[in-house]
């Protein structure tokens, strides 16, 4: 019997062992598991092929992180709130960060060496994400099930 939890195997139609169409599991009241398709509303290569040609054409990357997100939300991807942030190699700056909120750039700076000891990065669902190597935090916002332990949490449901 075949594993219904198995990722389906790539197929040529499919770059990088990523599937367009896989079945996505939920468990009913009952238990039992029940089975869906998902299918993107959003044309995934379309985008990737706008960020590749705009990244190569050296626009500011506060510029590209805008762009994608206008793209999802037109898209009909749900999107309110987006964050980018990496590490530098710079001798000042510990990071760099973008917030995208309400259709546009809201807040764009580099975090000085020595943040990662301020409360705000201490008490952050990403330290504890990179801490713990996970690669999502599902975490209820709303309702008698909200599970608000981080303090962003609470500024996210408040926006909401």
């Amino acid at each position: 019997m075949e594993n219904p939890w198995r990722r389906p195997p790539c197929t040529a139609a499919c770059p990088a062992g990523i599937s367009y169409r896989r079945p996505l599991a939920y468990r009913s009241n009952r238990g039992s598991p029940h089975f869906m398709t998902a299918t993107p509303k959003f044309d995934r290569r379309a985008l990737e092929a706008w960020l590749i040609e705009q990244g190569l054409a050296g626009i500011p990357i506060a510029d590209l992180f805008d762009g994608m997100c206008k793209r999802l939300v037109a898209s009909g991807f749900p999107l309110a709130r987006g964050h980018l942030s990496f590490a530098t190699l710079h001798p000042l700056q510990w990071a760099m960060g973008i917030v995208w909120q309400g259709g546009r750039v809201a807040d764009s700076g580099g975090l000085a060496h020595g943040f990662e000891m301020q409360p705000a990065w201490l008490t952050s669902p990403f330290r504890h994400m990179l801490q713990h190597r996970l690669r999502r935090l599902r975490r209820r916002l709303a309702g008698s099930n909200a599970v608000l332990d981080y303090p962003v949490l609470e500024e996210l449901r408040d926006e909401a």
